[in-house]
């Protein structure tokens, strides 16, 4: 507290001494408290009584009054003012940013709990994952089904590692590579299946995150944060945009992706799959629309759209680099790499260049995506520029 030495003045706390909190008087002038400054600092700072509430000696709070007569009760956030006096002297301090910090205190002691808790009652549901080179996390979704990020096993056998160190080689039992999700079928012994939020879009910015990892099977990791923003797009393994993704701010490390992100009762509302950097990472929306196609994939019907076999550069590339080169400038996607498939085997060669597709102009790698996606026949006519000469190319999918 600080001193003042007008004691007919009415005080009050505030921002300004335009606009103070006004204060009452909890103790007359010269009753109840005598003697030196310093016992008045003892009696302020000594145990409450019976159902009063403690306050820190250390409080420093700033002081300002009013040239206004009368007093009235002030609050400060919610605390709880305690106004003493020695003769000639008030004595002013103020219980706010004490309860400000006991409730801090309080908010991550709970916090904290919270993460024991749920690393205690979800652990054993959550396993890494090995697939050659890479390191992922998985969920058991059900008994002898564990889901995770389809590009944790995109390179032939996986193993999974429970949580009690138990290692068992499993099977991709249904894999979307463009959506990024995959279901393994794998003896799950007893470990406890995770249950699904009902999110009812009620996820928004703000809501509380807790993230659960087993990097490739190194230990269980459990971190907190909040969800940062909502409805995120981002590309899938094979290029193609995914949206609705959800943000949040649970630190996470690499071999995270195919974990779970959950609410405070522990139902998945989430699945991790990017690490933007700086502390923000992606995760799937765990919504009808995904729970459907993990339910097929489930039963083994993999999510099989067409496809190319192509890797491209966008448009806006695509021009430098013909100009570069002296040729022309056109809009189209350039083939930067051709693997076996539709493509390839049509003729496509690298350095290539896609202008139109099904008679529509590629104006962005989406568009090409677009006529993948409603393409209903088994051939497509693509229009290419190879050089300074143009061609029909007809690829057969499938």
């Amino acid at each position: 507290g600080q001193f003042v030495d007008e004691p007919d003045r009415a005080l009050g706390v505030g921002p300004t001494e335009d606009e103070p909190f006004l204060l009452e008087v909890l103790q007359p002038l010269r009753q109840d408290v005598g003697g030196e400054p310093g016992q008045a600092v003892e009696q302020l700072a000594a145990p409450p009584g019976a159902g009063e509430q403690g306050i820190d000696h250390e409080q420093r709070p700033a002081i300002a009054h009013t040239g206004h007569g009368g007093c009235e009760r002030g609050f400060l956030g919610g605390g709880h003012l305690c106004m003493v006096a020695t003769p000639g002297l008030w004595m002013v301090t103020c219980k706010s940013q004490v309860t400000s910090q006991e409730a801090s205190v309080e908010l991550w002691e709970d916090v904290q709990r919270r993460i024991s808790d749920l690393a205690d009652r979800l652990g054993n549901s959550v396993v890494g994952i090995r697939g050659g080179w890479s390191h992922g996390t998985g969920v058991v979704l059900a008994p002898g089904k564990v889901l995770t990020n389809a590009h944790n096993v995109a390179r032939g056998d996986v193993e999974v590692v429970f949580a009690d160190g138990r290692r068992e080689t499993a099977r991709v039992g249904g894999a979307d590579f463009d959506g990024d999700i995959a279901v393994l079928e794998v003896e799950t012994g007893d470990a406890p299946v995770m249950e699904w939020a009902e999110t009812n879009g009620s996820v928004g910015i703000g809501t509380p995150v807790f993230a659960l990892a087993n990097p490739g099977g190194r230990g269980l990791r459990v971190t907190f944060g909040f969800v940062s923003g909502t409805q995120r797009a981002f590309r899938g393994p094979r290029g193609r945009r995914i949206r609705g993704g959800i943000e949040h701010t649970a630190p996470l490390l690499p071999g995270s992706s195919g974990g779970p992100i959950v609410d405070p009762t522990g139902r998945m509302f989430g699945v991790n799959t990017n690490r933007l950097g700086e502390g923000f990472c992606l995760a799937l929306p765990a919504d009808v629309e995904l729970r459907g196609r993990v339910d097929r994939l489930a039963r083994g019907e993999s999510k099989d759209r067409a496809r190319l076999g192509i890797a491209v550069a966008p448009p806006e590339l695509a021009r430098r680099m013909r100009r570069a080169v002296g040729l022309d400038e056109i809009d189209g996607l350039l083939v930067r790499g051709v693997e076996e498939g539709p493509a390839g085997r049509a003729g496509i060669r690298e350095g290539d260049l896609i202008v139109e597709v099904a008679g529509r102009p590629l104006e962005s790698v989406d568009a090409l995506y677009a006529v993948l996606d409603e393409a209903d026949g088994t051939e497509l006519e693509l229009k290419v520029v190879r050089g300074s000469e143009t061609r029909a190319v007809k690829v057969a999918l499938g």
